[in-house]
């Protein structure tokens, strides 16, 4: 179909062409439902000038306390890119947890007592081991509305 074209459509045609608005309008509803769950989709700006963009957010209950996580791609702390260790990304981290971590838990209702950030220089599938890949981990305990920091 061109510009201008006109669909006409018969009895075997209604099929697909009903189909089709069903999926559109499935489709047009599932953004909404998923940032529920999702992490905002614009980079954020972080102390230090760390610059983070969302990947996701999930709940795991491996060690019998659910925990939060949220995982941000921040190529910035890939070895040779320059100054990022974890010691001087670790504010970043503590604000990720208490602007986005605390909202999320807020917004999804979780439960969760436990929010993990995950920084990954690359996107890494979650519970694949990636050797090339640098990654930190920073474990928090929500207490009202803030994190404590926990070492682990």
């Amino acid at each position: 179909m061109g510009c201008g074209s006109t669909l006409t459509t018969g009895p075997a045609q209604a099929g697909p062409v009903l189909f089709s608005a069903l999926l559109s309008v499935l489709l047009a509803l599932a953004p909404a439902a998923a940032q529920e769950t999702a992490p905002r989709p614009r980079p954020l700006a972080l102390p230090g000038g760390l610059t983070v963009a969302p990947v996701d957010v999930g709940v795991e209950d491996e060690s019998g306390i659910p925990t939060l996580v949220l995982r941000y791609l921040a190529p910035e702390i890939a070895p040779g890119a320059g100054r990022w260790t974890y010691e001087t990304a670790l504010p970043a981290m503590d604000r990720l947890c208490v602007e986005e971590g605390l909202a999320a838990e807020a917004r999804m209702g979780t439960g969760a007592r436990q929010i993990l950030i995950v920084l990954m220089d690359r996107v890494v599938a979650r519970g694949q081991p990636d050797p090339d890949a640098t990654q930190f981990l920073s474990l928090y305990t929500r207490d009202g509305d803030t994190c404590i920091w926990e070492l682990f």
